[in-house]
């Protein structure tokens, strides 16, 4: 294996370098060179016009129900109505969220940039292999943290007086992914994302590129809507359906613990892949 990571790496390095030296141009140019100050703002600011750019375009479809044909789409299609004031109540809430995000973040990447209890990060772009390394990781510390947390947060007074906030939205659109309590958006949404990056001592561009990830993910969890070659959200979609299952990401740690058994019962588990075509698995409308 590691010969074949070396072989891969050699291969690659030409465009590694590449990456790096337009990456190093672009903080020269555009910051004076000043990397501490870039990279605690290039990814933050970045994630929010994505968030309401990619949001705001899903939610325009669920107000007006348009174009028609996306509509077969939709997963939960006899619950889609939003309201005027479910929406001006999300809206404060998430700009809310999105301050306490930015200002963790920041706060976490002032700290590594400067070596403050937190170890440095990288000064050189990862090779294809050390990527590959740090993204898998990135993705299984989120997952435990997530799958732990959320699930904690369905317990008792967590869940009455912090997640409840969330479920409001039994059937979820796009702009209500982090709707939900500070404290949950912290706790649960922000730290298992953040932490990843830091304990594997990443350059702060794939820090970067992992939030913008994270972002999409989410949204695209939260949509709504099972597109063609898309990532299927209906893991996620049918947890706000039922609440108690299906408390992860991935799913696998809900498959060790059995908390996706309904789900795997269903007939929304027989759609929860990817699909090549412009038909979805099954008529969602027949299922609600």
């Amino acid at each position: 294996m590691e010969t074949i990571n070396l072989t891969i790496d050699n291969i690659t390095e030409p465009y590694r370098l590449a990456v790096e030296n337009h990456y190093e141009s672009f903080i020269l140019h555009r910051f004076n060179g000043d990397h501490k100050f870039a990279n605690s703002l290039i990814g933050l600011f970045i994630t929010i016009p994505v968030y309401w750019i990619v949001g705001t375009a899903y939610t325009f479809i669920d107000i007006y129900q348009w174009p028609k044909f996306i509509l077969k789409y939709k997963i939960q299609m006899d619950k889609s109505q939003v309201n005027g004031k479910d929406l001006r109540r999300l809206v404060k809430q998430v700009l809310f969220n999105q301050i306490l995000g930015i200002s963790l973040g920041a706060s976490f990447q002032w700290l590594q940039v400067n070596h403050i209890l937190i170890p440095q990060s990288s000064t050189r772009i990862p090779t294809i292999s050390r990527f590959i390394t740090e993204w898998i990781s990135f993705i299984l510390i989120r997952e435990v943290l997530f799958y732990y947390t959320h699930r904690l947060c369905h317990h008792g007074y967590l869940y009455r007086h912090i997640h409840k906030r969330h479920h409001e939205w039994q059937t979820p659109i796009a702009l209500a992914a982090i709707y939900c309590h500070p404290i949950e958006h912290a706790i649960v949404n922000t730290f298992p994302v953040l932490i990843g990056p830091y304990l594997m001592q990443s350059h702060l561009l794939v820090s970067n590129l992992w939030l913008l990830y994270t972002v999409l993910l989410t949204l695209n969890d939260h949509c709504g809507y099972h597109f063609p070659w898309s990532l299927s959200p209906v893991f996620h979609d049918f947890h706000h359906l039922k609440f108690n299952v299906n408390y992860g990401i991935l799913g696998i740690l809900d498959w060790l613990h059995g908390t996706d058994k309904i789900f795997r019962k269903s007939k929304y588990f027989q759609n929860h892949r990817i699909y090549f075509g412009l038909t979805p698995p099954s008529d969602y409308s027949k299922m609600n």
